[in-house]
């Protein structure tokens, strides 16, 4: 296995509007500095992806938002994978070895709010199904 030097990003502080996850959630409560449009990466992804180029790296660790893919409990938000999709193969085709990201600390609201969060004897099975 060789080496990779590369970079790597969080989705709730860099792609901007995750308003449906529990950081969020707790930004709002807390009456926090909302993470608002962050970086705006979901939008912006080919300038941080050239910049990745730039700066000689060949990987890149960012992480898939649950809360994008499945907004709402038994609802898939099939642009949203299209657009995860769109990132991989943009990395890829800039030969960037994308390293995904699949729990990086957030979760959709209605799971927190219907199960409880992270210890809930119901994580692994939604956990699964969004995997």
């Amino acid at each position: 296995m060789s080496f990779l030097f590369g970079v790597c990003t969080a989705s709730h502080q860099n792609e901007g509007y995750n308003t449906n996850n529990n950081w969020y959630d707790w930004e709002i409560k807390n009456n926090l500095e909302l993470s608002d449009i962050a970086c705006n990466s979901w939008n912006n992804y080919e300038n941080d992806i050239k910049n990745i180029v730039n700066l000689k790296c060949d990987s890149y660790r960012f992480s898939i938002e649950w809360s994008r893919i499945i907004p709402m409990e038994n609802s898939i938000d099939f642009d949203a994978i299209n657009k995860y999709k769109n990132i991989i193969n943009y990395c890829i085709n800039n030969n960037i070895t994308p390293i995904i990201t699949l729990h990086h600390f957030t979760r959709p609201i209605w799971f927190d709010n219907k199960y409880e969060g992270l210890h809930s004897k119901f994580f692994l099975e939604k956990f699964t199904e969004y995997i």
